[in-house]
């Protein structure tokens, strides 16, 4: 059984077979989905919060992302947290830096990050951390903030290369791997995701985004994990099978009030 552990069924690429693409993913193995919510758009958040209130395997989160970083305020922070507090919100996020495309100014980025950060762990809630090109500041701003001592929160669609990843691993970060490992120019990210420590591996679609080869240009879906899962497998050496039960362990390493039903 597989988890995605990052994908985006609220958003409009989904309109027309949302309910046949969960479906469809727990048809061929996949066996929890962790929907990111969009805590700056009511109407998608609430679509979130639905999904995870009619499928006891789908479940969300809430957060700003960096590209709606100027839209954040104390009230928009104090909103959030009041939506995390619904039981169907199990992280905060997607929150992070963004300076490839800066649709938020980078200092704007950096507060809402920073005040999400505290408000994510005040709650007792793991972070999903978005980093695009922003690696020296991630790391900054969540060393400051997080304690080593405990699981912080999951590197989203990862990468970076390998000493990024053992850095955030050393702050109580696992590593996440979307269908980028699948693509050809993708050398220090499957360099990463061949020798980090099983125990801080994870896999994603982060749908409708990135579908990985074979599949690569078409709107990705849950189901499509499978081919991200293979493509580390094969890199570690290992069966499929195997790292299906190393990632689905930690994920629930991560989020141990989540329940897996194996029964697919």
């Amino acid at each position: 059984m597989l988890i995605d552990s990052h994908c985006h069924l609220e958003m409009s690429e989904f309109d027309s077979d949302r309910d046949a693409v969960i479906t469809r993913a727990r048809d061929t193995g996949v066996g929890f989905l962790l929907s990111i919510g969009d805590g700056s758009d009511a109407g998608l958040m609430a679509r979130s919060l639905d999904l995870a209130q009619r499928y006891p395997w789908v479940r969300t989160t809430t957060g700003i992302h960096p590209h709606q970083a100027s839209a954040f305020n104390r009230s928009v922070c104090q909103r959030l947290v009041e939506t995390s507090r619904d039981a169907a919100v199990i992280a905060w996020g997607e929150i992070g830096l963004d300076y490839h495309y800066n649709l938020s100014p980078p200092a704007s980025q950096r507060e809402a990050f920073e005040e999400q950060v505290r408000a994510g762990l005040d709650r007792g809630l793991p972070l999903i951390v978005h980093c695009r090109e922003a690696e020296d500041d991630i790391y900054r701003i969540l060393s400051a903030l997080c304690g080593p001592d405990r699981l912080n929160g999951i590197m989203h669609c990862f990468t970076g290369n390998l000493e990024f990843a053992e850095r955030m691993v050393g702050i109580g970060f696992m590593i996440s791997f979307s269908g980028i490992v699948t693509f050809p120019r993708a050398e220090p990210i499957r360099d990463a995701a061949s020798k980090l420590p099983e125990d801080v591996i994870l896999v994603e679609t982060d749908s409708p985004y990135l579908a990985p080869v074979p599949h690569r240009g078409k709107r990705n879906e849950p189901a499509f994990v499978r081919w991200t899962a293979e493509a580390v497998a094969n890199l570690r050496g290992i069966t499929a099978s195997r790292l299906a039960e190393i990632t689905t362990r930690n994920f629930c390493s991560m989020f141990p009030q989540v329940t897996i039903h194996e029964n697919l």
